[in-house]
């Protein structure tokens, strides 16, 4: 959201005005859009959680390496002499519009909030594309990035409204896609993880809950221990 603040000429209009901005993103991004996503995304691994695992790490990976060669170039002896190819720019920008649309697709079998998110994700990379030879491109970009720096807002806020007030419960609808409802795990089904609510917590009072329930355990201590003779070579 910050560097869209450049993009959408918020910060001003003048050339002086988009570098001030610039120069203050890439310490947040190295460090906030950067190492912490890179962190959340190996946090994700305990909550079996794949798909947040690999955007976590994936576009923590990329803040870290956009904001490391910028930091690079300012730091440099003769700054004006470090340059970026533009094509190179719209090679990286494609390709991690490429990675989000895959991942896009992957949020139909999510909800609704975050399928909206990564496709407002992935058409931001692609404009941004487009932005780097067209300054009309590159101002639409901005804004659609902002769109999509407020529906992560909404989704990670929802998320641990749910989460923390509601014990699990969903308070705040993210939209669920009703091909994806199955009766036996309560009207929600997420491929491997319910995202950002307890399994048991989805399980509970439907008929996959009564089954865990219903399984006869049988006591620590309960099996008697058989002393088993081994034979020995004479």
């Amino acid at each position: 959201a910050l560097l869209q603040v450049k993009h959408t000429k918020l910060a001003g209009d003048t050339e002086e005005d988009g570098k001030g901005t610039e120069n203050l993103v890439w310490g947040f991004a190295i460090f906030y859009g950067g190492l912490l996503q890179v962190i959340a995304g190996i946090a994700e691994i305990r909550r079996n959680n794949i798909f947040g695992f690999t955007a976590f790490t994936s576009y923590g990976g990329f803040w870290l390496s956009v904001g490391t060669a910028h930091i690079v170039a300012l730091l440099a002896t003769d700054f004006h002499s470090v340059t970026f190819s533009p094509k190179a720019m719209q090679a990286m920008l494609v390709l991690m519009g490429i990675f989000t649309a895959t991942m896009w697709v992957c949020t139909f079998k999510m909800n609704k909030t975050i399928c909206l998110l990564f496709f407002l994700l992935a058409s931001t990379f692609f404009l941004l594309a487009g932005g780097v030879e067209n300054e009309d491109v590159d101002v639409a970009a901005g804004w659609v990035g902002m769109a999509t720096a407020a529906t992560a807002y909404w989704l990670g806020a929802v998320e641990i409204i749910n989460d923390i007030v509601g014990g699990g419960k969903e308070l705040i609808p993210l939209g669920s896609f009703k091909r994806n409802e199955f009766k036996a795990t309560g009207g929600t089904n997420v491929p491997g993880r319910v995202h950002g609510v307890a399994h048991r917590q989805v399980l509970k009072d439907t008929r996959m809950d009564h089954l865990r329930r219903a399984t006869v355990v049988m006591p620590r201590g309960s099996i008697p221990n058989k002393h088993i003779e081994v034979p020995t070579a004479e």
